[in-house]
């Protein structure tokens, strides 16, 4: 059976589910600020690079661009609606981390607001900022991993039979990764 076709700003769909993530960053005057994101992704091993896509019309892009630095943290599943609240929301309007009662602290290598609920977060120095299309995509510096002991193997990878990474569908729907599906392939050449 052939593949079909669809239009290519459809795109967004297909490549889903992705991790959904809280990425945060300090107002001007301390205030911690952040939004719902999936656009995320790894960038370099040496340096340490992860980037970030905001669109110039949300709160925290100027946040970012203010601070010189943001935060990506990891929520678990028990925290969905207040992720998805923050990205329904803008900040602008209401101070979303104090309303849902999300606790922070702040980084230890960059002065980020950390959520304390969230099982890893990575603290992130602006090292560049590339406007693409309709979209900024803020790289950043890895400073510092900061994680819950046990919910992380040695490797760093959540432990998914002690946590459930958020992963977003598209169009407002979730879903979590199924521990029993876990296989190790073999290579076949």
């Amino acid at each position: 059976m052939p593949l079909e076709t669809a239009p290519g700003d459809r795109f967004v769909y297909a490549v889903n589910p992705r991790m959904a993530v809280l990425v945060t960053a300090f107002s001007p005057d301390g205030r911690p600020g952040g939004m719902a994101a999936t656009w995320h992704t790894p960038l370099s091993f040496d340096p340490p690079l992860y980037g970030v896509a905001v669109a110039p019309e949300r709160h925290t892009h100027s946040l970012i661009e203010g601070s010189g630095a943001f935060a990506v943290n990891f929520l678990p599943w028990g925290l969905l609606e207040a992720l998805h609240t923050c990205g329904r929301v803008s900040g602008r309007d209401v101070d979303k981390i104090a309303v849902l009662g999300l606790s922070v602290e702040e980084g230890i290598r960059a002065r980020v607001p950390l959520v304390s609920e969230a099982y890893a977060a990575l603290e992130c120095t602006l090292e560049e900022s590339l406007e693409l299309g309709d979209h900024t995509l803020f790289v950043g510096r890895v400073e510092a991993v900061r994680y819950r002991r046990g919910l992380l193997d040695r490797r760093l990878r959540p432990r998914l039979d002690s946590i459930s990474p958020i992963l977003y569908l598209g169009a407002d729907e979730y879903c979590r990764p199924d521990p029993s599906s876990l296989t190790r392939p073999r290579v076949r050449v």
